[in-house]
């Protein structure tokens, strides 16, 4: 574990690779991305995987979703699985890869597109495009208001949540239009259909079709998309805000993210939100003189069926207080009990 962290890029990278995903822009994302996301993103990625195989509620609502994609996909010759390991990794290792972007946005061209302002018109192209592939993945109120609540980024005045392209819903487009870019170049090489989707085996023999892309990656692309878009509580917080930017589709009464409803969505949302390599990141310049060895001996995470706990010791220990203070109003949007450090 302490080894796949001090070397987050190498291992990002190589799973790209070994998995018939990795294209030289993508390369050149994570060469540009800075070293502290890459632990973030190796950090949920590995925290979602000891959830899903620790909690059989969380494991047992993200299987019956898969499954229906994979019946989906299923052709007369070949019987497509897909498990949560192929969808969580394309999640995670994406999911914030439009930082890369709008922290160097002179250094890369998207979608073949030179201006920041084609490149946002691209963005808004390529989702409306998939609008219809967001059913069951995500709320539908993300649909009704993605577009506003980019340009609310676009605008805002808190240099907190300003961006130049919201980077999810940025990062959720990039990866539709590079699997589309990689599935052409593919396409174009293995000329021999293996079943009646067009679908084909590649080189390295794995599966490609436009099927799989409708099911699969498409449904990805919105997990990605939605994830940075942030409710306000009617009955919590001020909603002044999203009142003047017509963003009422956003201004929720009762948690709307519910693991039973969107559960890869929903696992997203909670490891990226209770990540506490992202925490300690953001709340201490300590982080950076603080080997990761010696963060995560300090950590501790305990999970079953009634909870997930984690909190700092040793060192560390004196973060427990405002860790939890960040995480208490998480149920106002999310379908979960807080207790103490308890979620």
């Amino acid at each position: 574990m302490k080894t796949i962290f001090k070397y987050s890029k190498k291992f990002i990278k190589q799973y790209f690779y070994y998995s018939g995903k990795s294209t030289k822009e993508l390369e050149r994302f994570l060469e540009n991305s800075e070293p502290n996301r890459l632990l973030h993103t190796l950090s949920i990625f590995l925290f979602g995987l000891t959830l899903y195989y620790n909690s059989s509620k969380i494991n047992n609502e993200i299987n019956k979703f898969i499954d229906k994609s994979n019946k989906e996909v299923k052709t007369n010759r070949y019987e497509i699985k897909t498990n949560f390991n192929y969808w969580w990794f394309l999640i995670c290792f994406i999911h914030d890869i439009g930082y890369a972007y709008n922290e160097k946005f002179t250094d890369f061209e998207l979608f073949q597109k030179n201006s920041e302002s084609e490149i946002k018109e691209e963005v808004k192209s390529i989702l409306k495009n998939i609008s219809d592939f967001s059913k069951d993945c995500i709320p539908e109120v993300i649909i009704d208001s993605w577009e506003k609540y980019l340009e609310f980024k676009e605008n805002s005045k808190d240099s907190k949540i300003k961006e130049k392209i919201d980077h999810g819903i940025l990062s959720g487009a990039y990866y539709i239009y590079t699997l589309n870019k990689v599935f052409e170049e593919k396409s174009i090489n293995n000329t021999k259909r293996v079943d009646r989707n067009g679908g084909f085996t590649d080189e390295n023999k794995l599966y490609w079709s436009k099927k799989m892309i409708d099911c699969v990656h498409k449904p990805i692309a919105w997990i990605i998309a939605a994830h940075n878009i942030w409710y306000k509580n009617l009955n919590y917080e001020n909603t002044n805000e999203y009142d003047k930017e017509d963003l009422k589709e956003l201004i929720i009464e009762e948690p709307l993210v519910k693991l039973e409803k969107y559960p890869l969505y929903f696992l997203l949302c909670l490891v990226d939100t209770l990540d506490p390599i992202k925490y300690l990141m953001k709340t201490t310049d300590k982080f950076s003189n603080l080997k990761i060895n010696e963060v995560l001996e300090d950590i501790v995470c305990n999970i079953n069926d009634d909870y997930i706990e984690i909190k700092f010791k040793d060192a560390l220990k004196s973060y427990n207080e405002g860790y939890s203070q960040k995480n208490s109003k998480i149920d106002n949007w999310m379908d979960i009990k807080i207790l103490n450090n308890k979620v």
